[in-house]
């Protein structure tokens, strides 16, 4: 509670007007004024669509053990 206290102080002394989380749970934070104004959205489409992409087939995968990366 202090440090959400302290955090909020801070923002208005330095005139942020938003601050963005990713909150773990909303209802804490809308305990200190937070609110969820940002909103995913999803488009479907079909697949036919993208037929005249042509997928890039360049590059290669390397595997090892990371101790002999060098």
């Amino acid at each position: 509670n202090r440090l959400m206290n302290e955090i909020i102080l801070e923002l208005y002394k330095q005139n942020y007007a938003i601050s963005n989380l990713a909150p773990f749970s909303e209802s804490f934070y809308r305990r200190y004024g937070y609110e969820n104004a940002i909103y995913e959205k999803m488009y479907e489409l079909n697949p036919a669509y993208l037929r005249f992409f042509k997928p890039i087939k360049e590059g290669k995968i390397v595997r090892g053990k990371w101790k002999d990366s060098n």
